[in-house]
């Protein structure tokens, strides 16, 4: 069965997902999820699919990290042998700790999905070599992707209800991530490579509408 490791707010109070373990990153005593984001992204991920999830915690009252925390989860994930990492977030600065995980990561063949901006400056991790970059587009029902092709972004997803908390790129980063998932468990052979080539066959549409395109 794939992993798919979620680095994010933590996980539901109550939930019938398939979450295999869960570990803080906040000096918190707890791995619940406190602001509803990594339960939304969780859920996306965790159903209808078969897979094991493991939660990252790294936001705990506040949608706020640093690098450090981020590099020290996907350094967990990697010894969990995960097979898909999504982080639904990006942050500012480039550093080279971050770079560092995400680099060895990339080396373990894990396929990691991080979230973009549709416009603006670019964001960390998704802007590392590698890294699959998602965003929200507000032209995909749930299930279907775009290939963007963009310069910030490489497929956009389903990105929520717009006056629903979380929406938008966080969304569209866990939706790109589902799809990516099914894709490989329907061909277990499939490397990164084959998997972005099927996405793009599969994707309902082609090329950026900026107006459509959800920050």
């Amino acid at each position: 069965m794939l992993k798919v490791g979620i680095i994010d707010s933590g996980i539901p109070a109550s939930s019938e997902l398939p979450i295999l373990t869960a570990k803080d990153f906040t000096n918190s005593s707890t791995t619940i999820d406190l602001l509803g984001h990594g339960t939304s992204i969780t859920n996306i991920i965790g159903r209808n699919i078969a897979v094991e999830l493991i939660s990252a915690r790294v936001f705990n009252d506040k949608l706020i990290c640093t690098p450090s925390q981020v590099a020290e989860a996907i350094q967990w994930l990697i010894s969990k042998n995960v097979d898909f990492i999504n982080m639904s977030f990006g942050l500012r600065n480039d550093r080279s700790v971050l770079r560092n995980s995400c680099e060895q990561a990339l080396a373990k063949k894990i396929i990691v999905v991080a979230a973009a901006p549709s416009q603006g400056e670019p964001v960390y991790p998704s802007n590392y070599n590698g890294i699959i970059r998602a965003t929200g587009d507000a032209r995909s029902k749930q299930g279907e992707i775009s290939w963007l092709d963009s310069s910030q972004a490489d497929f956009g997803g389903y990105p929520g209800k717009p006056l629903l908390e979380p929406a938008g790129a966080s969304i569209g980063c866990a939706s790109v991530t589902t799809s990516l998932v099914q894709l490989k468990l329907q061909n277990p052979h499939y490397n990164q490579a084959e998997l972005i080539a099927a996405l793009i066959k599969k994707s309902i549409y082609q090329g950026t509408q900026q107006k459509n395109l959800i920050r």
